[in-house]
């Protein structure tokens, strides 16, 4: 861990600076041309016409000031009309029980972790995000600490919260922040992009997240399409560590490396969120265009977008389309040829969803038994992303399964698990529970999540000598999924059972 970001090569002569030493920022290394970057980035700077620096007492924030004094200066600096940055210098800045949405695109680089906190009273009851942007490009928060202070949350809210809802985003970087005594049910970092919108250049590095571990709804990172109706490409999500909650990734070609997730009580360290998009309700062709009915809704597709239809019969309405019209409750696009009378099924969903995943070098660890609201066992790895590599993660010391997949394309290498799927605690009897590796079909009638072609490699699985792991390797035991599997030492040290998979050997 502990990836340094890129460093402006020539700040003073680059930026519009507003009562800020630039040296101040250079020996920090996070200078905004870093904004946006990491590995695999390219990311440029905004224009000194665009972007304002400013020391935080520009905007009357001071760590000697009151509570309510630096609210009011967050206020006036989340209301900058124009793109903006502000540097906190070391020091711990009192706030008050209050939420902030940027009205540009604003970024807060403090002086490290350690030393810029912002905290709030004991308490805080939030109905809100704590700080949101929507729609905006170049955004980095960076190098301070967010102290919640045991907040109350009546509903599901972020903490900070990143959307291309109603317009596309860009490179964004949150890295080197720590969020410290969170509760649930919260999502400590979230980005989302849906109605055909795009949050391109999203870097996520670095972070230390904490909360209370429970069973109702968290994530310390969350990634969302909106059920695969928006886009999320080339991620980020390198170097975190998670306490008392996990990860949720959704886009195309994500990367989710070096994260160290534990001691939580929802859901599974990492969920490869699986999007199977809109439920197709009717389908009708006429005059070579086809149209779609599913359920209503402001915000899903746009024209001009790419999608994916699968799962409808006949197959003529299945492939991948451009959008040429929309309403809120149906979608259309171009067919030559009649594919014949709607019978039944398919989902519409924006291509490419999530897709083109790796998920390399993390390690999951350490939960009890239990099950979580959504009655689900405290797992490692639930991977749904189509077409991904999953290699050399450790999973130990967990309440389900190290490793369970749905997704097709699929190869996995170089993975351990080990004293995963306790005995006890299984969710609804699920036997798959009990395994270091499991290999599911979803049942739902779409390909992308049948575990077709998956590939196991050099993997490995024990107990730990607890006697608790059943399975090394598990299949449900009503579908044949034939991976192939090589170099494995799936023997365990007290079981070895494969379902549905007479004669395989356990090392192979």
């Amino acid at each position: 861990m502990g990836r340094q970001m890129s460093r402006p090569s020539d700040v003073m002569t680059r930026y519009a600076w507003h009562g800020l030493l630039p040296v101040a920022v250079i020996a920090l290394g996070i200078g905004v041309s870093a904004i946006g970057a990491g590995a695999g980035q390219n990311a440029s700077a905004p224009s000194a016409e665009t972007v304002d620096l400013h020391a935080a007492a520009a905007f009357g924030i001071s760590a000697a000031n009151t509570a309510e004094a630096n609210t009011r200066g967050f206020d006036a600096f989340f209301a900058s009309p124009r793109p903006s940055v502000v540097h906190l210098s070391a020091g711990t800045y009192n706030l008050s029980c209050r939420t902030y949405t940027a009205a540009s695109a604003v970024s807060i680089l403090g002086a490290g972790a350690a030393n810029t906190i912002l905290r709030l009273p004991r308490g805080c009851s939030f109905s809100t995000p704590f700080m949101a942007w929507d729609g905006k490009a170049d955004v980095r928060v960076s190098g301070l600490t967010i102290d919640l202070n045991d907040p109350v949350y009546p509903a599901l809210q972020p903490v900070l919260k990143f959307t291309a809802y109603d317009a596309d985003a860009a490179r964004l970087s949150v890295d080197h922040i720590a969020i410290l005594n969170g509760n649930s049910p919260s999502l400590q970092i979230t980005v989302g992009a849906t109605a055909g919108h795009k949050y391109d250049g999203v870097v996520i590095s670095d972070n230390y997240l904490q909360m209370r571990p429970a069973t109702t709804t968290n994530q310390c990172i969350a990634l969302t399409t909106v059920n695969g109706t928006g886009y999320i490409p080339a991620a980020q999500v390198i170097g975190n560590v998670c306490k008392g909650s996990g990860i949720q990734i959704d886009g195309a070609d994500t990367r989710v490396s070096e994260n160290d997730v534990s001691g939580f009580s929802f859901g599974t360290a990492i969920y490869a969120q699986q999007n199977v998009g809109l439920p197709v309700a009717a389908a009708s062709w006429a005059n070579s265009v086809v149209t779609i009915s599913h359920r209503p809704s402001v915000r899903f597709f746009v024209v001009g977008q790419k999608i994916g239809v699968q799962g409808a019969v006949p197959t003529g309405y299945n492939g991948v389309f451009t959008v040429i019209g929309v309403t809120s409750a149906s979608v259309s696009y171009a067919v030559k040829s009649d594919p014949g009378p709607w019978k039944k099924g398919g989902y519409v969903i924006s291509a490419p969803s999530n897709c083109g995943c790796l998920i390399s070098g993390n390690i999951l660890h350490d939960t009890g038994n239990g099950v979580d609201v959504n009655n689900a066992v405290h797992a490692g790895l639930e991977n749904s992303c189509v077409n991904s590599i999953v290699k050399n993660n450790n999973a130990y010391d967990l309440g389900g399964s190290g490793f369970s997949n749905f997704a097709s394309d699929v190869k996995y290498v170089g993975n351990v698990a080990t004293n995963t799927g306790f005995e006890g605690g299984a969710s609804a009897g699920e036997e798959a529970d009990k395994a270091a590796f499991a290999i599911f079909d979803a049942g739902i009638g779409v390909d992308w999540y049948a575990s077709h072609n998956v590939t196991m490699q050099g993997n490995r699985a024990r107990d730990g000598g607890t006697g608790k792991v059943k399975y090394g390797y598990f299949e449900e035991p009503w579908h044949i999924f034939a991976t192939d599997r090589r170099e494995n030492d799936f023997r365990g040290h007290v079981h070895d059972e494969v379902v549905r998979q007479a004669g395989v050997a356990m090392t192979e």
